[in-house]
């Protein structure tokens, strides 16, 4: 074998220098995932804060329709219900749609989840064939109740999981459907410091119905802690993992939470924050350089699907119940009122794998914050101007 010259010697430096830069790409395509890139700081976590009205005067309507226990609701997916009505919404249920300050666009963050905004409507009603094919899924309530069961259940099932079931069937649908609104949520939180279960522990959660029962409690680091100087709340932001197919300048998404203090309860506060307040709760957190370890009860919502019906009555929106018509732009048809609206919520909050917590170590933190009392939560970029994914109130459990 020939002894390697200089310049030969030069080559293989490159080559190796050019490897070495790749192998991250190159262990990547190797494994099939892809390689997060580092995000960039997206222009809303420089900006002031500002909050869409909408999700403070959604979740008081929830607490007008429910005025005590859990409540859940999926606000983003709700807006971008609403907002998909209003162009086959006759002028007075248009005008009603737009006064509750919908957010003119959808959440976005680097979160994973699944979501589902739909309206089904029947065809025999003879719908408007150029607003029909931009806003409408097909489903004969009347003619063929089997095949629109079918294509509900297809459809809720390809958007948002096969954990859904089969809500649309012969108890939920009958022939007086006319339209039928949508919208839901299924995510499983994925934390940036993956939660030990090592560290989970019961302790007491003192209900607001005065009983204290004994759950399990996760220790997750929080990345930003903040008190209110007046002293009536505290509030932390949980960072969750970003997806690996997440855009650069993608915002990271936070699960925010919100914690009375003194007399006031999560009811009353939810009923009363405005989105001025809101923006400076967020303002606080994301200005605050504290961090603490947060003792936050493991969760699981996964209730079925449930009417929103009484939830819209409450937003005040009157002429989309009252009119004989409230959807003229889609079907002559009168009288055609709007009688139907369903949710579906699966939020889980529970340990990371245990594999993810020995890739990643949580720092130690000085400070701690229990959450061992009723509080409100919410799950959206800490920064954002859109309404969040996922809102509610934990006070029983």
């Amino acid at each position: 074998m020939r002894p390697l010259k200089l310049k030969d010697w030069i080559l293989i430096g490159v080559l190796a220098f050019g490897l070495g830069l790749s192998s991250p790409y190159i262990s990547g395509w190797l494994s099939g995932a892809p390689v997060a890139a580092a995000p960039d700081a997206p222009p809303q976590d420089t900006e002031p804060i500002a909050s869409n009205p909408f999700t403070l005067k959604l979740l008081k309507a929830a607490t007008l329709v429910q005025p005590e226990g859990n409540i859940i609701l999926a606000p983003d997916s709700l807006a971008s219900t609403l907002q998909q009505m209003l162009p086959i919404a006759a002028p007075e249920v248009e005008k009603s749609l737009t006064d509750l300050g919908l957010p003119a666009e959808p959440q976005v963050s680097s979160a994973p989840f699944r979501d589902a905004v739909c309206l089904f409507a029947d065809p025999a009603v003879g719908l408007h064939t150029e607003t029909e094919l931009l806003y409408i899924a097909e489903a004969p309530f009347t003619q063929n109740p089997p095949q629109a069961f079918s294509t509900i259940n297809l459809e809720l099932q390809s958007l948002l999981g096969r954990e859904i079931g089969t809500p649309a069937n012969g108890e939920t649908i009958n022939s007086n459907t006319n339209l039928l609104a949508f919208n839901g949520i299924n995510i499983q939180l994925n934390w940036y410091c993956p939660i030990s279960a090592r560290n989970t522990t019961p302790a007491i959660f003192y209900n607001a119905n005065g009983s204290a029962p004994l759950v399990h409690f996760m220790s997750a680091y929080t990345q930003h802690y903040a008190e209110d100087p007046q002293g009536a709340w505290k509030a932390a932001a949980i960072r969750l993992d970003r997806s690996p197919r997440a855009m650069r300048n993608t915002p990271d998404c936070y699960l925010l939470l919100l914690q009375p203090c003194r007399e006031s309860n999560a009811h009353t506060m939810a009923a009363e924050l405005t989105p001025e307040q809101f923006s400076a709760i967020r303002t606080a957190l994301r200005e605050s350089s504290r961090s603490c370890t947060t003792r936050l009860p493991r969760l699981s919502f996964t209730g079925n699907v449930h009417s929103t019906i009484p939830l819209l009555k409450a937003l005040g929106i009157d002429p989309l119940f009252t009119s004989a018509a409230p959807f003229a732009k889609l079907t002559d048809k009168t009288p055609w009122p709007f009688t139907t609206a369903w949710q579906y919520c699966r939020i889980v909050m529970k340990e990371s794998p245990e594999a993810a917590v020995e890739r990643r170590q949580a720092p130690e933190t000085a400070e701690s914050f229990d959450c061992n009392r009723p509080f409100i939560w919410f799950l959206m970029p800490l920064s954002s101007p859109h309404a969040p994914y996922a809102m509610g109130i934990v006070e029983n459990l």
